[in-house]
């Protein structure tokens, strides 16, 4: 995997590990604190151009389900997570390429074309 960097307004800078896309992405950044949740703060329009930091250290671990989206879209402009887990639990993940919400495993490529950047400090 690519190195990334997170660059803060301030010139503060954390580098990282790209997954899914290594498109450079820009936007205002916010955190998200729930220990579950993930797929909903992805497809949640109110992150719409935003680039989430996952507070939780482990996401990706149970996949995605089209049922926990919020919307038919992933909105975020960039995911921050502690650990990426690429190969998720194949017990709850039920979902493949052909949904719109969860285009295969938790960060394929198409998500990634959708969210532009994924990093993983």
């Amino acid at each position: 995997m690519a190195r990334g960097y997170l660059v803060l307004e301030d010139g503060t800078v954390y580098e990282g590990t790209l997954f899914g896309s290594d498109k450079v992405a820009d936007g205002e950044v916010v955190f998200e604190t729930g220990m579950d949740g993930y797929q909903e703060s992805l497809t949640d329009p109110s992150y719409k151009g935003e680039i989430l930091v996952m507070t939780y250290p482990l996401i990706g671990n149970y996949g995605i389900r089209d049922d926990f989206c919020q919307s038919g879209e992933v909105h975020v402009r960039g995911l921050v997570v502690r650990e990426y887990c690429a190969e998720p639990s194949p017990i709850s993940r039920i979902s493949d390429s052909t949904h719109t919400c969860r285009p295969g495993s938790f960060m394929s490529e198409s998500t990634a074309q959708r969210m532009e950047s994924g990093f993983a400090l």
